[in-house]
């Protein structure tokens, strides 16, 4: 292959990877591959392609004949550390961003990048302590310091969390993410209106994220006004149909404000896409009961128990919780004091 046909062969899979058509940059880069087998560049320029497609094996084949030759550049053994985190292979993510800190330990995103392998099995202040030297040898660098906000949220720290997050805010405004986790803080602080405010705001920078629907929805479900949550449960089906969670908190919502054949219907959603949605087969149950339905009732809650069982799916407190609710109310008294005490008695 003549020169200038390796240049255009080269520039061209540059050009297909920048559209992200990693199969047609794949293409072009392994014709030239056949030519020159070692040559660094292109080895790693497939890897990098292959992990963009989630096929780690291939990306780890291209990317151990890169080390193999260069084993003394560091950003082998960074894009090896993300074909890892990639299969969520944290520790070994860990380990191969942390030679590539070794050989050169001025590159911030090479500690972000560890610090994400970290935080994701669980070393939060080893995560906490690579963000934090990230943040230091980049102070614009948005993404860790939100990561940080991150590690401070699961401390327990939201002012900190807070202060990090509106940090990130003031370097990119359009930072959805940080907007999120300020609306998190503010509802593990019971300020509901305000963690509202803060996901409208990163619903207007991204409106097709379901969790942001979601996190709205229980706002609303927070301050009672159910109908509301339901219409945001809503849009967050609108966005992924299949999301079970939402189809589940919607089926509770209709149960709080006594619409129980409601209830049952998004229930059942819930649980054809998601069979371990335990939360929702015993709404169902409890639905029935408040139907008046008490055989139907007892009939649920032995099979879905049973079921449970079976699967060892794990039984959250309120599921005899809402029985006990009931009982204070006064309401179907002695149908809930008979499932609690005759089926539910050894959970």
């Amino acid at each position: 292959m003549v020169p200038n046909y390796v240049d255009a062969y080269y520039s061209r899979g540059n050009y297909y990877n920048d559209l992200k058509d990693y199969n047609l940059a794949i293409y072009d880069f392994k014709r030239l591959l056949k030519v020159n087998p070692n040559n660094s560049r292109l080895n790693f320029s497939v890897s990098n392609a292959f992990n963009e497609l989630h096929q780690a094996d291939s990306a780890h084949l291209y990317i151990d004949r890169y080390i193999m030759v260069n084993p003394h550049l560091a950003n082998g053994y960074n894009l090896q550390g993300d074909i890892f985190y990639d299969e969520d292979k944290d520790s070994l993510a860990a380990l191969a961003y942390t030679k590539a800190i070794n050989l050169n330990p001025n590159i911030s995103y090479y500690y972000t990048d560890r610090g994400d392998a970290y935080y994701y099995y669980d070393q939060i202040n080893l995560a906490k302590a690579d963000f934090e030297t990230a943040i230091k040898l980049n102070n614009k660098a948005d993404y860790a310091i939100k990561r940080l906000a991150d590690c401070y949220f699961d401390m327990a720290n939201y002012k900190k969390s807070m202060e990090l997050c509106n940090k990130a805010l003031k370097i990119d405004p359009e930072y959805d993410e940080a907007y999120c986790l300020l609306g998190q803080n503010y509802g593990r602080l019971k300020n509901y209106k305000l963690a509202e405010e803060n996901y409208q705001k990163a619903l207007k920078i991204d409106s097709n994220n379901r969790i942001t629907y979601y996190r709205i929805a229980q706002c609303f479900s927070e301050r009672d006004d159910h109908m509301k949550a339901i219409a945001y449960y809503q849009q967050a089906i609108v966005v992924d149909s299949t999301y079970h969670s939402a189809l589940g908190s919607i089926g509770w919502q209709y149960y709080l404000v006594g619409d129980f054949p409601k209830c049952i219907e998004y229930s059942k959603k819930a649980l054809k896409f998601d069979d371990s949605a335990v939360y929702a087969m015993f709404n169902i149950a409890l639905a029935k009961l408040r139907l008046g339905d008490f055989e139907a009732a007892k009939s649920l809650y032995s099979c879905y128990l049973k079921y449970c069982k079976e699967k060892k799916y794990d039984i959250t407190p309120g599921v005899k919780e809402d029985l006990d609710d009931l009982i204070k109310k006064n309401i179907k008294t002695e149908e809930a004091k008979y499932i609690l005490n005759s089926i539910l008695i050894d959970i």
